[in-house]
Protein backbone atom coordinates (compact mmCIF):
# COMPACT_ATOMS: atom_id res chain seq x y z
CA UNK A 1 0.00 0.00 0.00
CA UNK A 2 2.91 2.36 0.60
CA UNK A 3 3.79 2.24 -3.11
CA UNK A 4 0.76 4.37 -3.97
CA UNK A 5 2.27 7.27 -1.98
CA UNK A 6 5.98 7.10 -2.80
CA UNK A 7 8.52 5.56 -5.10
CA UNK A 8 11.12 5.38 -2.31
CA UNK A 9 12.85 2.01 -2.05
CA UNK A 10 11.44 -0.42 0.51
CA UNK A 11 13.67 -2.49 2.77
CA UNK A 12 12.45 -5.40 4.86
CA UNK A 13 13.74 -5.93 8.39
CA UNK A 14 13.29 -8.70 10.93
CA UNK A 15 14.45 -9.46 14.43
CA UNK A 16 16.89 -12.37 14.72
CA UNK A 17 17.86 -14.10 17.98
CA UNK A 18 21.56 -13.67 18.75
CA UNK A 19 22.18 -15.32 22.15
CA UNK A 20 20.75 -15.84 25.62
CA UNK A 21 22.12 -13.75 28.47
CA UNK A 22 21.85 -14.88 32.08
CA UNK A 23 20.36 -11.80 33.70
CA UNK A 24 22.13 -12.09 37.05
CA UNK A 25 25.63 -12.78 35.72
CA UNK A 26 25.76 -11.51 32.13
CA UNK A 27 26.95 -14.95 30.96
CA UNK A 28 26.14 -15.47 27.27
CA UNK A 29 24.74 -18.76 26.00
CA UNK A 30 24.50 -19.62 22.31
CA UNK A 31 21.05 -19.95 20.80
CA UNK A 32 20.12 -23.62 20.89
CA UNK A 33 22.43 -24.30 23.85
CA UNK A 34 20.17 -23.17 26.68
CA UNK A 35 21.08 -25.71 29.37
CA UNK A 36 17.49 -26.34 30.45
CA UNK A 37 14.70 -28.36 28.91
CA UNK A 38 11.85 -27.01 31.05
CA UNK A 39 11.58 -23.24 30.94
CA UNK A 40 8.87 -20.76 31.88
CA UNK A 41 8.54 -17.38 30.21
CA UNK A 42 7.17 -13.91 30.84
CA UNK A 43 7.00 -10.66 28.92
CA UNK A 44 5.41 -7.24 28.91
CA UNK A 45 5.36 -6.16 25.29
CA UNK A 46 2.99 -4.28 23.01
CA UNK A 47 2.86 -7.43 20.89
CA UNK A 48 3.64 -10.38 23.18
CA UNK A 49 2.75 -12.83 20.41
CA UNK A 50 5.98 -11.85 18.66
CA UNK A 51 8.00 -13.16 21.63
CA UNK A 52 5.92 -16.35 21.91
CA UNK A 53 6.33 -16.88 18.16
CA UNK A 54 10.11 -16.38 18.40
CA UNK A 55 10.28 -18.99 21.16
CA UNK A 56 8.22 -21.40 19.03
CA UNK A 57 10.59 -20.89 16.09
CA UNK A 58 13.49 -21.68 18.43
CA UNK A 59 11.69 -24.88 19.50
CA UNK A 60 11.26 -23.54 23.04
CA UNK A 61 7.88 -24.41 24.51
CA UNK A 62 7.46 -22.88 27.97
CA UNK A 63 5.78 -25.02 30.63
CA UNK A 64 4.16 -21.79 31.87
CA UNK A 65 4.03 -18.27 30.52
CA UNK A 66 2.81 -14.94 31.81
CA UNK A 67 1.98 -11.80 29.83
CA UNK A 68 1.90 -8.26 31.19
CA UNK A 69 1.03 -4.92 29.60
CA UNK A 70 3.64 -3.10 27.55
CA UNK A 71 6.36 -1.32 29.58
CA UNK A 72 5.30 -3.14 32.75
CA UNK A 73 7.35 -2.32 35.87
CA UNK A 74 7.62 -5.59 37.79
CA UNK A 75 6.87 -5.41 41.50
CA UNK A 76 8.24 -7.82 44.13
CA UNK A 77 4.85 -9.41 44.74
CA UNK A 78 4.47 -10.21 41.02
CA UNK A 79 7.92 -11.74 40.78
CA UNK A 80 7.30 -13.94 43.83
CA UNK A 81 3.95 -14.99 42.35
CA UNK A 82 5.55 -15.85 38.99
CA UNK A 83 8.37 -17.79 40.65
CA UNK A 84 5.87 -19.81 42.68
CA UNK A 85 3.84 -20.65 39.57
CA UNK A 86 6.93 -21.47 37.52
CA UNK A 87 8.28 -23.76 40.23
CA UNK A 88 4.89 -25.51 40.47
CA UNK A 89 5.09 -26.07 36.70
CA UNK A 90 8.50 -27.69 37.31
CA UNK A 91 10.42 -25.06 35.33
CA UNK A 92 14.22 -25.15 35.62
CA UNK A 93 14.79 -21.61 34.30
CA UNK A 94 12.93 -18.54 33.10
CA UNK A 95 13.25 -16.74 29.76
CA UNK A 96 12.17 -13.22 28.92
CA UNK A 97 13.15 -10.20 26.83
CA UNK A 98 15.87 -7.61 27.38
CA UNK A 99 13.20 -4.95 27.79
CA UNK A 100 11.56 -6.93 30.58
CA UNK A 101 14.80 -7.50 32.49
CA UNK A 102 15.36 -3.75 32.51
CA UNK A 103 11.92 -3.30 34.09
CA UNK A 104 12.50 -5.75 36.98
CA UNK A 105 12.53 -4.34 40.50
CA UNK A 106 15.58 -4.29 42.76
CA UNK A 107 16.21 -7.67 44.35
CA UNK A 108 14.44 -9.58 41.59
CA UNK A 109 17.06 -12.37 41.46
CA UNK A 110 16.45 -13.33 45.07
CA UNK A 111 12.69 -13.21 44.53
CA UNK A 112 12.93 -15.49 41.48
CA UNK A 113 15.42 -17.89 43.12
CA UNK A 114 16.25 -20.65 42.65
CA UNK A 115 15.24 -20.09 39.02
CA UNK A 116 17.87 -18.44 36.79
CA UNK A 117 16.51 -15.83 34.39
CA UNK A 118 17.76 -15.53 30.80
CA UNK A 119 16.91 -12.76 28.37
CA UNK A 120 17.03 -13.02 24.61
CA UNK A 121 19.53 -10.75 22.87
CA UNK A 122 18.24 -9.95 19.39
CA UNK A 123 19.61 -8.09 16.39
CA UNK A 124 17.89 -6.46 13.46
CA UNK A 125 18.58 -7.94 10.04
CA UNK A 126 17.82 -5.77 7.01
CA UNK A 127 17.50 -7.20 3.52
CA UNK A 128 19.93 -5.49 1.14
CA UNK A 129 21.62 -3.84 4.13
CA UNK A 130 24.57 -2.43 2.17
CA UNK A 131 22.18 -0.71 -0.24
CA UNK A 132 20.13 0.61 2.70
CA UNK A 133 23.21 2.08 4.43
CA UNK A 134 24.48 3.61 1.19
CA UNK A 135 21.11 5.30 0.66
CA UNK A 136 21.23 6.76 4.18
CA UNK A 137 24.79 8.01 3.69
CA UNK A 138 23.85 9.69 0.39
CA UNK A 139 20.79 11.27 1.99
CA UNK A 140 22.83 12.62 4.92
CA UNK A 141 25.52 13.95 2.61
CA UNK A 142 22.92 15.74 0.48
CA UNK A 143 21.56 17.59 3.52
CA UNK A 144 24.94 18.82 4.79
CA UNK A 145 25.67 22.50 4.07
CA UNK A 146 28.38 22.96 1.54
CA UNK A 147 31.44 25.03 2.41
CA UNK A 148 31.14 28.02 0.11
CA UNK A 149 33.70 30.26 1.82
CA UNK A 150 36.38 31.59 -0.48
CA UNK A 151 39.99 31.74 0.51
CA UNK A 152 41.87 34.97 -0.31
Amino acid sequence: MLRQYTDAPAFHARMAPEWWVQAATGEQVRIGELPFSRVAAFCGLGNPESFWHTLDLMDIHPVDRVTFDDHHAYRPREIRHMAHGFLNAKAEAVVTTEKDVINLCDGWAGLMAPLPVYWLKIRTEIDREAEFLELIERRIASTQPRNTARHA
